[in-house]
């Protein structure tokens, strides 16, 4: 009867129900946009540091130690109720193929042995092509590492063995597979007891719990199973993974972030709860004499309640599935990536159930607790109440109507005055909209104001950066330029093309000279303290050359983390040389072993410098921060400044590290684009690394600053707009 009485209402009032699952579905698409953002930010944490491991397993146990095989230990860990999952998974990292199954170099490598394909999931390894292998004498490769072979060609693989032999096995290539971890191995083939006897793989039992909470707890429980197989006197390897275990939730859940989560989130049930208590709040007020009908005749509160809660399913059953699915494309695949890009990475993350579930949960709340708030005002209403036209009221209507001047404002205020409850929620939902617009448009500004204070004093900021090569591919470029540095140097033709540019203002370079210095202390007590360090006295160096007129801005030290530019006019005498020295554990030389009054010499050197002493929390990149963004990697080399007035004087032929411009009034993005265009996917090798030109600066951080701000309010006012 519930039932029947619910579908006349819906049927009888088609448009009030339509209102009603709209709201439904924007609701939750609103839920799945917070949560699923919510859950990206957290998941790329976890996720980023189970990459850098190669795997998502939560342990391992090593077979080594127990009497049983391998095959078996694996099988009885599998039945143990904590596990949801276990594998087998060998590994042997002394294998080599030759270049030209690599096209590069002959090269060593990784490979897997596992037991069965559903491990590779948990590996990161997605299959592309072919199958997993059926026999031990079949492989899958990782595409990028082997781009000239294809499924059924022989690949043979060269292994070396315990007792200094090597041994050749010939596989047939199966299939291959991408992966995403941040070192991918190489290949995989099928394992068994016999798959190499001749190089004794250790085969591990890769474990999945069912929750990867307590993880220390279950896999004790595990390994306490297992103590009727140990061999007595001999060491047990098992092993949480604390890749996954330490992902740093922490960071997450401090309580700034949980309390924006929060306000975010109540928010959107603030807006939700107001946008659906009026749909039925009106409701109710239109059918309150067909309610108080249904009262007179015996319908109790609870039954009205049922009546209210059967509607609300059968509108949840219509809108839900559409709200949900319309909330994965606008929520995940299209906020979620644009919001993640605020930082100015590529934040790995994966799409979760738990996303669906506590949003569908959140959404039915939402709409259960708004639609049945406003049947509570029945149970103050007396049946006569709630079946008169106008409940509450008496008086004669001709003079209620003579009383109510006809004119739409005086009709307007009296609406308002009649409805002060609905008026109220209505002007809350207004308020909450248009404050949500308003911090929006106050985060961007903020955004804007503290990414200016950090753009620096250059247009053009161009270097050279080591270049992280795909794992297993090694480049056979010679080098193409040779010279001495702390790190790779910029070529002469890309400086000659960017000081021809009609679009720059202003140019400086950056040099840099390496040399084999001395330090002569005066006090007889300091060149002992010296003997016993330094070979010889001889300290391998670099010497940087700074335009004259940017050394004002050399950060020389830092005070309660504000930085303290050198003032000094004593480095511009030819008689000075500014030491960078750092309190980083990465830097060789310790600040105590130069002091400002040492003299520097070298056979390099024309003339000898006295030292000025500068001590940094981070080196030269303190130093140079204010100029450009040095990235300096020779940590075995102490560092020197000098003006460049002197040390072209020096140095007169010394490479150029940094190239620093600036452009013409309104041609900042034409020599943007001219310094991308040209440097674009251009490199070097050196000293058997692979460099490639970046361009930093004012203008990319802009460029990046507009992306960033283009996704913060489509962020923003998209979720404005749902409310």
């Amino acid at each position: 009867m519930i039932f029947r009485l619910a579908c006349l209402q819906i049927q009888s009032h088609r448009l009030r129900t339509l209102f009603a699952a709209v709201a439904a579905v924007l609701t939750s698409i609103l839920y799945m946009t917070v949560i699923s953002i919510s859950y990206c930010i957290l998941d790329s944490t976890q996720l980023s540091r189970m990459l850098a491991a190669g795997s998502d397993f939560h342990a391992s146990v090593t077979d080594t130690g127990y009497s049983v095989s391998a095959e078996t230990l694996c099988r009885e860990i599998q039945n143990a109720p904590e596990v949801s999952e276990a594998f087998l998974l060998g590994m042997h990292s002394a294998v080599s193929a030759d270049t030209v199954y690599t096209g590069s170099g002959h090269q060593g490598m990784d490979i897997a042995f596992t037991d069965s394909e559903k491990s590779l999931p948990h590996l990161f390894m997605t299959p592309t092509r072919g199958q997993f292998p059926q026999s031990r004498d079949e492989i899958m490769l990782y595409e990028e590492a082997f781009p000239t072979i294809s499924v059924g060609d022989y690949v043979p693989l060269t292994y070396d063995c315990p007792n200094g032999e090597t041994m050749e096995k010939v596989y047939t290539v199966s299939g291959f597979y991408d992966c995403d971890a941040d070192r991918p191995l190489l290949a995989v083939t099928l394992y068994n007891e016999n798959s190499l006897p001749e190089i004794d793989i250790a085969a591990q039992v890769m474990i999945r719990f069912h929750s990867g909470f307590g993880i220390d707890r279950r896999l004790e429980a595990v390994t306490e199973r297992l103590e009727e197989w140990e061999f007595p006197g001999v060491d047990l390897n098992s092993q949480i993974n604390y890749a996954y275990a330490a992902a740093d939730l922490g960071a997450f859940f401090r309580p700034g972030n949980v309390l924006l989560i929060l306000f975010v989130v109540a928010v959107a049930f603030f807006a939700a709860f107001l946008l659906i208590y009026n749909i039925f709040s009106i409701s109710l007020a239109q059918d309150m004499r067909t309610l108080g009908l249904l009262q007179v005749i015996g319908t109790t509160y609870r039954q009205m309640k049922r009546l209210t809660y059967v509607q609300i399913i059968l509108i949840g059953c219509a809108a839900l599935p559409t709200g949900l699915l319309l909330g994965y494309f606008i929520g995940f695949r299209l906020l979620s990536p644009v919001f993640m890009s605020l930082s100015g990475k590529i934040l790995p993350y994966r799409f979760s159930p738990w996303i669906v579930w506590i949003s569908a949960g959140l959404t039915s709340f939402t709409l259960s607790f708004s639609a049945i708030r406003p049947l509570k005002r029945i149970k103050k209403m007396t049946p006569i109440q709630a079946v008169s036209a106008e409940p509450g009221e008496d008086g004669n209507k001709k003079h209620r109507l003579r009383e109510i001047p006809v004119s739409p404002r005086s009709l307007a205020l009296a609406g308002i005055r009649r409805s002060r409850g609905r008026m109220m929620i209505t002007s809350l939902s207004a308020m909450v909209s248009v404050l949500l617009f308003v911090m929006v448009g106050g985060l961007v500004d903020s955004l804007i104001g503290s990414t200016l204070n950090r753009l620096g004093r250059f247009d053009i900021d161009l270097s050279l950066d080591c270049e992280m090569e795909t794992p297993g591919v090694i480049s056979s470029v010679p080098p193409s330029f040779e010279s001495p540095s702390f790190r790779a140097a910029i070529e002469p033709d890309v400086i000659e093309r960017l000081a021809s540019s009609d679009a720059v203002e202003e140019m400086y370079l950056l040099r840099f000279e390496r040399i084999r210095a001395k330090i002569t202390a005066l006090p007889e007590e300091k060149i002992q303290a010296y003997q016993d360090i330094l070979d010889s006295s001889l300290i391998n160096s670099v010497v940087l050359g700074i335009p004259d007129e940017l050394c004002p801005y050399l950060v020389v030290s830092e005070e309660d983390k504000k930085s303290i530019f050198y003032k000094g006019e004593e480095l511009y005498d030819s008689r000075h040389v500014l030491y960078i020295s750092t309190d980083d554990y990465g830097q060789s030389f310790d600040s105590t072993y130069f002091f400002t009054g040492d003299m520097l010499s070298s056979d390099t050197l024309e003339m000898d410098y006295e030292v000025i002493g500068a001590k940094l929390p981070y080196g030269i990149h303190t130093a140079l921060e204010e100029i450009c963004s040095c990235q300096y990697f020779g940590s075995n080399e102490a560092l020197f400044l000098l003006p460049m007035s002197v040390f072209e004087k020096e140095f007169p032929d010394a490479p150029v590290f940094t190239v620093l411009a600036n452009a013409k009034e309104g041609m900042g993005e034409r020599l943007r684009e001219e310094v991308q265009a040209y440097t674009n996917g251009r490199g070097m090798d050196f000293n058997g690394t692979s460099y490639l030109y970046r361009a930093s600066g004012k203008l990319n951080m802009l460029a990046d600053l507009r992306t960033r701000l283009a996704a913060l309010r489509l962020t923003g006012y998209s979720l404005c707009g749902i409310i």
